[in-house]
């Protein structure tokens, strides 16, 4: 201000505004003297703008303003943390995310971060900020990335930051998850050992690398030619399956896929095969008792179904104490009028495709 006062200057006003034009509102009710230099103003709005201006009064009441002056007052409060409300990808891969707008009346506008992981660093990929001095007096609120569709991750992260005009910054958001339209099918899964045994065939595989496996779905068919039937259905981590209804001597052929969340479904898998083999050994004779009656020998047993046509084989011992094949049976008892006198039976069951059980107990009589 000039030292040199107009000598009919009469006094001061202060006036203030929250914009550089237009109109400003006097501070204080009565003028200040014309020997005033300095006035204080407690009445600022703190994270607003403050614009000032000086008007100088005549004895004659004329009024002369000073331009506009900017003031900035320290500010090292900052915006709130920011909320998404939404974040939409389209076929295009052009992603659209919308902010709930801040509150604070010195809100600039915004900073996004993206990152294809949550665990790893978030990169600034835009900033959208308000000039203050701008007529356009508007805070971005909708945001728009564009991203790859061709990607193996199929969630793609972002944050944001609000800044105010003195640059503070806000606290990162929570984390926003868009998720990509899924266009590629999962990795295929690997059958890497097939083990059979008698009655089950068990399955071992590397299930499919990629993150959005929902499960794995095995595929069996006795002929080549033939349409895979679906078996059974696995989780996403399971590298082991064990097919248990199988029947010995027949082969099967086996194929995997992998389905992911999407409803993609990966290749089939290149075919393995297994066949349950016969170990040609059949139930144990049961409940196996002798009895005497009338000099004769009567030998009886229990045994469970077979569907093999199958005999029952009689051992006896002989003279020598060896036990010699000496009858055979499809019943479940036997009677032995050629008696000695001593007697010594054991059974066994001899099926038609080869197969045997293991010898019963040794029983015996002795007649007098």
């Amino acid at each position: 201000m000039n030292p040199t006062s107009a000598p009919d200057l009469n006094g001061f006003f202060v006036a203030r505004s929250d914009k550089n034009e237009g109109e400003f509102k006097v501070l204080h009710n009565t003028m200040l003297p014309k020997n005033s230099r300095t006035f204080i103003d407690t009445t600022f709005i703190p994270g607003e703008p403050n614009y000032y201006l000086v008007q100088a009064v005549d004895t004659a009441n004329n009024v002369s303003s000073s331009f506009p002056v900017s003031v900035t007052l320290i500010d090292s409060i900052p915006p709130v943390k920011p909320i998404f409300i939404s974040g939409k990808i389209d076929s295009l891969g052009v992603v659209t995310i919308i902010v709930e707008k801040n509150k604070e009346k010195d809100l600039m506008g915004y900073r996004l971060f993206r990152s294809n992981s949550e665990e790893h660093e978030f990169s600034t990929i835009y900033e959208g900020f308000m000039n203050n001095d701008s007529l356009d007096q508007k805070v971005l609120t909708e945001f728009k990335d564009t991203v790859s569709l061709n990607s193996l991750t199929p969630i793609i992260y972002y944050k944001i930051k609000a800044l105010d005009f003195n640059y503070n910054q806000s606290e990162f958001s929570n984390v926003l998850k868009v998720v990509r339209p899924d266009t590629i099918p999962p990795v295929i899964p690997l059958f890497n050992d097939v083990i059979v045994g008698e009655k089950k065939i068990e399955l071992r595989f590397v299930p499919s690398s990629s993150e959005d496996v929902n499960e794995h779905i095995i595929y069996r068919k006795t002929d080549l030619q033939s349409k895979w039937e679906n078996l059974n259905t696995t989780g996403p981590k399971e590298t082991k399956y064990v097919d248990t209804t199988v029947t010995t001597g027949t082969t099967y052929y086996y194929s995997i896929r992998a389905k992911d969340i999407s409803g993609l479904f990966s290749k089939y898998s290149s075919t393995v095969y297994g066949k349950p083999y016969d170990t040609g050994l059949r139930p144990s004779i049961e409940k196996f008792s002798i009895d005497v009656e009338k000099k004769n020998i009567i030998l009886k047993w229990e045994y469970p179904p077979l569907k093999a046509e199958h005999v029952f084989m009689i051992y006896k011992r002989d003279d020598k104490g060896k036990l010699q094949q000496y009858d055979t049976t499809k019943e479940k008892s036997y009677t032995d009028k050629n008696v000695n006198k001593e007697n010594y039976y054991a059974i066994k069951v001899i099926t038609e495709d080869g197969g045997q059980s293991k010898m019963s107990n040794v029983l015996g009589k002795n007649i007098e």
